[in-house]
């Protein structure tokens, strides 16, 4: 058995993962490693019109790479892993960097809003002071696993 931690997600936004890659939470954590994205038991989807809803405005390409989600939404797996990706850093969302200097010496703890796309800014809370956790090395599970996922990090044993 390897144990790795959890984490939970409404639908859409457990399935969204691997089109975005930050995960934005108002807490900071110190964890670095394989995560098992989980997706709660809440969708916050119950048409495609109201997966639309939650992303404003969309470009047609935005809407063409969201088109899987925004068509099964309401369909997508709940109570379940539906993926594994690596966390690689959790950085506090900061306006924008006034200067490359500011950036370079920053980097490794802030995260600037400004630099972030326009549809990684439609999937997130990305509001000043939050925290961005980055994700990277996105496995999609063949068939969702049935699991109970919690709130905050939680640990997860993975059979070999």
């Amino acid at each position: 058995m390897i144990n790795i931690k959890g984490l939970t997600f409404h639908q859409p936004y457990a399935s969204l993962m691997g089109i975005k890659t930050n995960e934005t939470r108002t807490w900071y954590t110190k964890y670095r490693g394989q995560v098992a994205i989980h997706a709660g038991k809440k969708n916050l989807c119950k048409s495609p019109f109201q997966t639309i809803s939650l992303f404003g405005t969309l470009a047609k390409s935005e809407y063409e790479q969201l088109m899987p989600i925004i068509t099964e939404g309401y369909n997508l797996p709940v109570g379940a892993i539906v993926m594994f990706a690596d966390l690689v850093y959790c950085k506090k969302m900061v306006g924008a960097f006034t200067t490359d200097l500011l950036r370079e010496q920053n980097s490794n703890r802030l995260i600037a809003i400004a630099d972030q796309t326009q549809l990684e800014l439609k999937l997130g809370d990305w509001c000043e002071g939050r925290f961005a956790w980055g994700f990277e090395n996105f496995r999609k599970c063949d068939e969702p696993i049935p699991y109970k996922g919690a709130q905050g990090l939680w640990d997860y044993q993975q059979e070999c």
